[in-house]
């Protein structure tokens, strides 16, 4: 009845009434989020690529150079020159303000959730089921580290743009000329925003045409489709094919077991019901298949129940799709993206995580209309509410264990460092440090110094020495004892690492034992030490 009201109103009131609703469901969202994330922007901290920012920023500018460029030159930024500008802007406004970086990071996620809100409201959802699942989309935990970790906040942010550029694309259609025309160029740009941030969305940004033929004649709808075609053509080959050095070597075996895990995932972390995996599915599939039937049993002829019926299946095809958008632009990528990664990894999770509850949201609605059609009228609002309870009680707790998982990894950050200072004399200019014993993961697989950028970055920034290097120690590094230097095989990522002698430094944090390697005769008698001292 209050969506009737509120159509029969004059258009400033209603207009106002939908900006009220907005604004409600914003401060809804920051106050969830607040919630979510606030014992994260309280006790987190760096994480891996955000050190190596940082540091790369303070390095450029400590010489006078752009920072800019210095993040451009990084690996895996060149190809999305937007998310070279995300990282420049947070480094030169609040770069050096963890806590700030982080509630910004956490407020990427509400935003994202309430652009999900504005579109399922642009798709006629009601106010209660829009609500609900943009507040179980901001809950999951399989995507944490884009909400947790500074380095991945424009995930969020990407596909915030994505999703308010299909709405203002829906929103087009029924606006009468010229308005129409400048609010498809609006979308239009919110899409190359939003790829131009990361190119996860690309796939969801091209199926969109399947909302455009359900709004708009199927003509107006193709033209509006061919011009996101043009658009993005360009921009998405780059985003694509220029990720250097992540690739698959076999899409077929990688979209198989990217399509295993995700169907374990959606079982046991999206919509858990205590079932194996594979009954989980087959009850989903059970329940669509029912409510297909049901629909196409009635013919056109359909009733308010039958519409209503009609709209959830509408919405269960739809989140299926949404997750294979979110999923497909993976199977290119290296093989470690995969739905059941843990740690900084779960980001492969980030945009199918919301085609995920809303098919499992969908799939709820359906069975509660199916089962529930000579029940009271309350059943409709009720089961909804108390499902979605239960699994946000679920999304929170899973949360809460990543979240300690990330202070953790802080923690032990800090204790290494402190370590550092005080058991290892300042380096000269163009030291190279190999750390011994230095802790790389805390729980859920959360990097601690686990790769050369991290540690690296983080000792230049304690050191204001943006001249040396260092390198966890990892078990697949061979040491050699050359002529001219300690050359250090199989280092993850960069493949070989050389310290000509008298700036190989070797540290063990067990012990807290720190030698500066001067020449081969003694490299050839500590380097073994320090390797035994490592794996006993």
């Amino acid at each position: 009845m209050g969506e009737a009201l509120l159509k029969k109103r004059p258009l400033g009131l209603r207009e106002l009434a939908v900006c009220a609703l907005a604004l409600l469901a914003l401060l809804a969202l920051l106050a969830l989020g607040a919630l979510a994330y606030g014992t994260n922007v309280a006790h987190g901290g760096f994480i891996t690529d955000d050190w190596a920012y940082r540091a790369a920023w303070e390095s450029a500018h400590s010489q006078g150079l752009s920072g800019i460029d210095a993040l451009k030159a990084l690996p895996n930024l060149d190809h999305r020159p937007l998310e070279v500008a995300y990282q420049s802007l947070m480094q030169a406004t609040i770069g050096d303000q963890v806590r700030a970086e982080l509630a910004l990071t956490a407020l990427m996620a509400v935003v994202a959730s309430l652009a999900l809100y504005s579109l399922l409201r642009e798709l006629g959802f009601e106010l209660l089921h829009a609500g609900l699942i943009s507040a179980l989309v901001l809950l999951i935990p399989v995507a944490s580290s884009t909400r947790l970790w500074i380095a991945t906040g424009y995930y969020s942010l990407a596909i915030a743009a994505y999703l308010a550029g299909v709405t203002v694309a829906l929103r087009a259609f029924d606006a009468p000329r010229p308005r129409s025309w400048w609010l498809h160029a609006a979308s239009i740009g919110l899409y190359l925003l939003a790829v131009g941030l990361n190119e996860i969305v690309l796939a969801a940004i091209v199926m969109a045409v399947g909302l455009y033929a359900m709004r708009a004649p199927l003509r107006s709808a193709l033209i509006r489709w061919a011009c996101d075609l043009a658009a993005l053509g360009v921009l998405g080959a780059l985003a694509t094919f220029r990720n250097h050095g992540e690739t698959s070597g076999d899409w077929f075996q990688h979209a198989g077991a990217i399509a295993r895990q995700g169907a374990h995932l959606y079982g046991a972390d999206v919509l858990p019901l205590g079932l194996p995996t594979w009954a989980a599915l087959l009850l989903t599939g059970a329940v669509v298949a029912v409510a297909a039937a049901a629909v196409a049993r009635r013919g056109r002829a359909l009733d308010e129940s039958g519409r209503e019926l009609r709209r959830w299946l509408l919405s269960a095809v739809g989140g299926a799709l949404l997750t294979f958008a979110g999923y497909v632009i993976f199977v290119p990528g290296a093989d470690f993206y995969l739905p059941l990664a843990d740690g900084i990894q779960d980001r492969t999770n980030a945009l199918a995580s919301v085609g995920l509850v809303v098919l499992a949201y969908s799939t709820v609605m359906l069975a509660v209309l199916l089962l529930g059609r000579r029940g009271p009228a309350w059943l409709a609002w009720a089961v909804p509410v108390v499902v979605s309870a239960a699994l946000g009680a679920f999304y929170l707790g899973g949360l809460r264990d990543r979240e300690a998982a990330y202070a953790s990894s802080v923690d032990q950050q800090r204790q290494v460092l402190d370590a550092i200072r005080e058991q290892v004399p300042r380096p000269s200019a163009g030291a190279i440090l190999f750390g011994f014993g230095v802790p790389t993961e805390s729980s859920h697989r959360v990097p601690v110094f686990t790769s050369s950028w991290d540690l690296r970055g983080a000792l230049q920034l304690m050191w204001r020495n943006y001249a040396i290097q260092a390198f966890p120690h990892h078990p697949s590094q061979v040491f050699d004892c050359t002529k001219l230097g300690l050359v250090a095989a199989g280092t993850p990522i960069v493949g070989v690492a050389t310290a000509p002698y008298g700036t190989a430094v070797l540290y063990d944090y067990g012990s807290g034992r720190s030698v500066i390697v001067r020449d081969k005769r003694q490299c050839r008698r500590v380097v073994p030490r320090f390797q035994a001292e490592s794996l006993g």
